[in-house]
């Protein structure tokens, strides 16, 4: 729902909210005003009041785990996200201080590399290099645990990370982006008629203009991630052996 003038928007928005109220209440359920909220893209919306109970304006909601702001940024999901992986890291180190690194690391891939698969493609490919830094940063934390280095001081993360193969940031982010770019693409059709160019044989697709915002739209950012895929992997159909041939080369 969008409009030209702040009234409108407020129009419009007080209209599909009475739409869903009238919604639930034809099919025998209450919808629980208490717990309903208003954000605003590009503008703050007026108060609604509907049976007496006010929904007032929000800054950021939380939806399916995903926290949005009105501004489109990620900073407090990624401020949550560390602070969830620090809280995991800690676990580590107290619940599995009897345990081998082996068993640690089974942990770290539960308890904190999950997080980052579930954040993969809605967050991290959008997120700014000093959000991407705090994240790295937090991840740290938890290789740390699974070696029981001390929470500070210097240490080869880097190495240590490689050693018991664990991905980075950028590795998750890019899985991500190839896998989904991988399900979007692979049953196109590359038609071969016409002059055999390497761009055809490789099953390339034409970059598109990335300036302003359309270079953070995920059909852009996709569209590239699948130029950067293997032509063995754009080739294969299993799905299985697809994620197996990217977690191969990426990680």
């Amino acid at each position: 729902m969008y409009g030209s003038t702040i009234e409108e928007c407020d129009k419009k928005l007080k209209l599909v909210i009475l739409e869903k109220f009238e919604w639930y209440r034809s099919i025998g359920l209450s919808l629980n005003l208490n717990k309903s909220e208003i954000i605003g893209i590009g503008y703050s919306p007026a108060p609604v009041k509907i049976d007496d109970m006010l929904i007032c304006l929000k800054q950021e909601i939380t939806f399916l785990g995903i926290k949005i702001q009105s501004d489109l940024k990620w900073s407090s999901q990624v401020s949550a996200l560390s602070g969830k992986i620090r809280s995991a890291a800690s676990r580590i180190r107290i619940e599995g201080r009897h345990l081998t690194i082996t068993d640690r690391r089974m942990l770290y891939m539960g308890w904190i590399q999950s997080q980052f698969f579930c954040n993969g493609l809605v967050v991290l490919p959008t997120i700014t290099q000093t959000e991407q830094n705090t994240l790295q940063t937090s991840l740290n934390a938890g290789i740390r645990a699974i070696v029981g280095l001390p929470k500070y001081g210097f240490a080869d993360i880097s190495a240590i990370r490689s050693k018991l193969n664990i991905p980075s940031i950028e590795a998750i982010t890019e899985y991500s982006l190839q896998w989904a770019a991988w399900k979007k693409f692979h049953g196109s059709s590359f038609d071969p008629v016409g002059i055999s160019t390497r761009s055809k044989a490789n099953k390339l697709i034409l970059h598109p203009d990335q300036r302003g915002h359309r270079g953070k739209m995920y059909d852009s950012m996709l569209t590239m991630a699948w130029n950067r895929i293997p032509l063995t992997t754009k080739s294969e159909n299993k799905s299985s052996i697809v994620k197996r041939q990217l977690k191969s080369a990426l990680f």
